[in-house]
């Protein structure tokens, strides 16, 4: 059973790669002949008030979003949208495809096959970040706080429920969700943590201190982030690596965990774990392939 009726086909509008095109064109012919209507978009990789009003205004009426590109672009277009409670599906034109799990290989037989309703859902959680009356935003991955400078550590208090966790005094802290467990919190030392539970991670970026480990938290909690007086360079933090604004002392930063969902899309035969092997190169044995 087709769930779809109007599906909207996604991409960034700085690719100069033409594979990029004739991709999104063969998905728009499979839809056409299994009689779903398209809106093909290509937006800015800025997270701009234009931006978000035109992607909003070019799928309200759809009933799914697919995203051509790598994680960067899923990662920057769910953003963007991810209140508007429309499930979105990744074709992957990119490199790792840890969020856009549909080969270009594989494009026409797992688009058929997810018309058919032969599909499985997923859930994901973001962090919502703001700054009261400077910056408001979120992250499908992580919140990164660091310093511009790569030659300086920075020095903040982070409190848990408004109870002091602990201070750091580090290269930078990520503070990440499940699904950016892949992503800059493991090259930091962050544990793998399965996608579809609900936690958020605090990962200090090679910290001063030893027993300064990673630790997981409940979504349940709120989280803020003061700079210590002692900071003397600019602090940035940036959302998925994508958006970047300023962090001063005298702000009080807050993360809102599990501040919103979205909705992915799987083919029937997804395997998380096979993604993990296969991108992260688990159980390869060169001896063995001799």
């Amino acid at each position: 059973m087709n769930n779809f009726n109007k599906i909207a086909l996604v991409s960034r509008n700085n690719v100069s790669n033409p594979s990029f095109a004739k991709v999104m064109k063969t998905a728009e012919a499979i839809f056409e002949r299994n009689g779903c209507a398209t809106v093909t978009l290509a937006l800015p990789p800025n997270d701009s008030a234009e931006s978000k009003q035109l992607l909003e205004e070019s799928v309200k009426d759809c009933d799914l979003i697919i995203i051509f590109g790598g994680d960067g672009t899923f990662l920057g277009i769910a953003r963007k949208a991810c209140h508007l409670d429309i499930p979105f599906l990744g074709i992957n034109l990119g490199r790792l495809g840890f969020l856009t799990d549909i080969r270009e290989t594989e494009l026409e037989e797992s688009l058929i096959h997810i018309l058919k309703g032969e599909y499985k859902t997923e859930d994901r959680e973001l962090i919502r970040v703001k700054i009261p009356g400077k910056f408001d935003s979120f992250a499908l991955n992580d919140v990164v706080i660091h310093q511009r400078s790569i030659s300086r550590m920075i020095e903040l208090d982070v409190f848990v429920d408004d109870k002091y966790l602990t201070s750091y005094w580090a290269d930078g802290v990520i503070f990440a969700t499940p699904t950016g467990s892949t992503a800059y919190a493991l090259s930091s030392g962050g544990p793998l943590v399965y996608p579809s539970l609900s936690a958020v991670l605090v990962v200090p970026i090679s910290p001063h201190t030893f027993s300064h480990r990673p630790i997981v938290l409940p979504t349940n909690l709120k989280i803020k982030v003061a700079l210590k007086e002692s900071v003397r360079h600019a602090v940035s933090v940036s959302c998925d690596g994508q958006v970047v604004f300023d962090f001063d002392k005298g702000d009080e930063l807050e993360l809102i965990s599990n501040a919103s969902k979205i909705t992915l899309v799987h083919p029937e035969n997804y395997n998380y774990f096979e993604i993990l092997r296969a991108k992260l190169n688990w159980g390869h044995h060169p001896e063995r392939e001799r």
